[in-house]
Formats: structure tokens, sequence, C-alpha cells
């Protein structure tokens, strides 16, 4: 007991380096940080990055299956931020790798030659990087009007957050488990 104390107040008091920060095998463990954060994408890539988000408004209004498994696993993702209190053990890794792999497939089949050509002397890696980011970016775009919903329902209900996060949850649950289902078929996890 009195060792425990002792550590924990060496670590408390800065006596110690935690364990993440100490040595391993004999060399020190460094995270390496870039000098430069940003580097600003070619005209091409952000004429088509832009090109991507305005076409982006239409496919908000179709009924593309694809689209609809990003938005609802989107609306998930803002009713587990939006109601902290629930019972659910949630994985939101599978359902999310399923969600970008939707919205990339649903943004490169709007591509055409010239679209692609912006792709010029990049390599494969590359051009899945740039998609995966841009499938990214919408789905940032659908968590935070998934967000907004979430408020402006929960206003109109006239509930306090409890009470109204108690009245949608087994509805929550139910998309929940559909988005893992639909995970677990398509992606075998």
């Amino acid at each position: 007991m009195k060792r425990q104390w002792i550590v924990g107040a060496a670590l408390a008091f800065g006596l110690v380096a935690p364990a993440w920060a100490q040595e391993t095998d004999g060399a020190d463990a460094q995270i390496r940080v870039p000098d430069q954060l940003f580097t600003p994408e070619t005209k091409a890539l952000n004429d088509l990055r832009m090109w991507s988000f305005d076409k982006w408004l239409g496919v908000r209004q179709t009924n593309h299956p694809l689209y609809h498994y990003a938005l609802g696993a989107a609306r998930f993702r803002a009713y587990l931020n939006f109601c902290k209190r629930h019972d659910m053990n949630v994985d939101m890794h599978p359902i999310e790798t399923l969600a970008i792999g939707n919205l990339v497939n649903i943004i490169s089949a709007h591509y055409e030659e010239p679209e692609w050509g912006a792709f010029t002397g990049m390599s494969d890696d590359a051009i899945r990087a740039f998609l995966s980011d841009m499938a990214r970016d919408i789905y940032a775009y659908e968590f935070s009007n998934a967000i907004r919903e979430q408020q402006i329902a929960k206003e109109a209900s006239g509930q306090i957050n409890k009470h109204y996060c108690e009245s949608i949850a087994r509805a929550s649950f139910q998309d929940y488990v559909a988005l893992r289902a639909t995970a677990k078929r398509e992606i075998g996890r």
C-alpha cells in the first residue's frame, strides 16, 4: 500500500516520468511532428474538392442507399454526442469505415475524365488518400447537420435533455443494430 502511494505521489509531483514517456528497449520513444503542418493542395485538387462539395449538395437530394447508410451513421454519431448517457456498448469503427467507403464510392462515381485529370502524376495511394479525406470532410458535414437536427428536435419536444434522450433511446438502439449488421455483412467486422 505504501509503495502505491509513493509511486502515485511521485507521478503527481512529476518526480518520475509516466510509462509512455520512458525509454523503450534502450531507445528514446519520440513522436515526430513535421516542421510544417500545413501544405496547400494544388489548384487542380482544390478546384476538384470545391466541385465535389458543390456536387454533394445535389447528392443529398437523392435516395441513394449508400448515401442513406452514411447519413444514418452520421445521425447515430450525433445521437451519441447529444445523448452521452446511454446503456449501449457501441463500436463505431466498422460503421464509420463502411460509411466513409460508401462516400468515397459516391464521390468517385461523379468524376469523369476532366475530374480524374486532376490526379495526374499522383500515386494510387495519394488518390485514395485524397478521396478518403474528401469523404471524411463530407461525413463531418453530415455529422454537423445531424447534431443540428438533434438540437432542433429536442427544442421542439420541449423536454430537458435527459427526457428527450430517453424518448429516442429505443429508436436509436434499433438504428445502431441495423447499421452494425450492415457493416458486419459488408466488411466482415
